[in-house]
């Protein structure tokens, strides 16, 4: 069923607590899926304003080398940059690093270590994604570069 939960908790050994952010709870936004293989349980995001939000000191992965992966399904082609994921620090910097989806429906990746030192790195996917179908996505950076797969 597509009822508000206070969050979401992660499976991991170290699990993260997410906030559940501006759902609806309803067929548009909040929990989904059947349960099964061809269907599994997701959160459905409405694509404007909805988002998991977690702790800071929770999502922070140091300065080196680091992956980010997940799953993604889209249910239309995007009409313009849809975020992933991301965690920027405040205050104008943009230090962090975003993992997101452009108006193409090509994954993207980018890091800043320190906006003001030119410090920016970013890949883009070379293929679209397709609406309906789910998607792998990985984004690792190893110091010097990022590489995307979907």
């Amino acid at each position: 069923t597509n009822t508000a939960p206070d969050g979401w908790t992660d499976q991991t050994a170290d699990p993260v607590a997410f906030t559940l952010r501006n759902f609806a709870y309803n067929a548009g936004s909040g929990w989904a899926g059947a349960g099964t293989q061809a269907d599994p349980h997701c959160l459905k995001l409405d694509g404007a304003n909805d988002y998991a939000d977690a702790a800071a000191a929770k999502l922070n992965l140091g300065s080196g080398a680091r992956t980010i992966t997940g799953w993604i399904r889209l249910d239309q082609a995007p009409s313009g940059t849809q975020m992933v994921f991301a965690k920027q620090s405040e205050g104008g910097s943009y230090a962090g690093y975003s993992l997101a989806i452009n108006a193409s429906g090509q994954l993207w990746a980018g890091i800043c270590q320190n906006a003001g030192a030119g410090q920016i790195r970013q890949e883009m996917g070379s293929s679209s994604l397709t609406a309906g179908a789910w998607y792998h996505m990985a984004a690792v950076y190893g110091g010097r570069s990022v590489v995307t797969k979907a």
